[in-house]
């Protein structure tokens, strides 16, 4: 079976190695030229969960940071989360770029069975966190992500994913005073 050769297109803003000119020099010869990036499937999974930040940070500054009574207000901790995760997720876009001449064994890593689990977890937790609870939800997915990745420790991953919905109701339900769904406990 024979490879067919692709090209990808070039992205704005993308650096190319020189090309030569007319007179058959390439204008750099002061400086290597840059290898060129391709897009990966990381990059557009990248650019996706940006701008999902990007619209998760304008919701958070649409709403007050300060009460009338001068305490913290709902929208203080979400403002920060979203600005650190919007920054964070532009710094891996940009390092998810991968050079196209990538010397010997340097596969693009892939994993497309977790990235589909995970995807599909998140999603099953964002579509039933309210009605079944924020602690049962998240140590479900947690537990099943933590087996996911790995199996060779199953009470290390039960541990975590029991341990931490607690210790986060903990804090957000006792000690910021900040309600999660309680869902199907309806004690907490």
């Amino acid at each position: 079976m024979t490879r067919t050769t692709f090209t990808w297109p070039r992205i704005p803003l993308q650096r190319r190695a020189a090309e030569p000119t007319r007179d058959g020099r390439t204008g750099a010869a002061d400086r290597p030229a840059a290898p060129a990036r391709r897009i990966t499937g990381a990059t557009v999974f990248y650019l996706i969960v940006t701008a999902v930040l990007i619209g998760y940070t304008a919701m958070a500054f649409g709403m007050d940071w300060r009460t009338d009574a001068g305490r913290i207000g709902p929208g203080y901790f979400p403002r920060i989360l979203g600005v650190i995760g919007v920054a964070l997720a532009a710094l891996a876009t940009i390092g998810s770029l991968r050079p196209t001449a990538a010397g010997p064994g340097e596969a693009a890593p892939r994993h497309p069975w977790p990235v589909a689990a995970t995807c599909a977890g998140l999603a099953g937790f964002a579509a039933v966190m309210v009605p079944v609870g924020a602690i049962v939800t998240g140590a479900l997915l947690l537990t099943g992500l933590l087996l996911l990745v790995d199996r060779t420790r199953p009470v290390r991953a039960a541990a975590l994913g029991i341990g931490f919905p607690i210790a986060l109701y903990v804090v957000f339900d006792i000690l910021l005073n900040a309600a999660l769904p309680s869902g199907v406990l309806p004690f907490l």
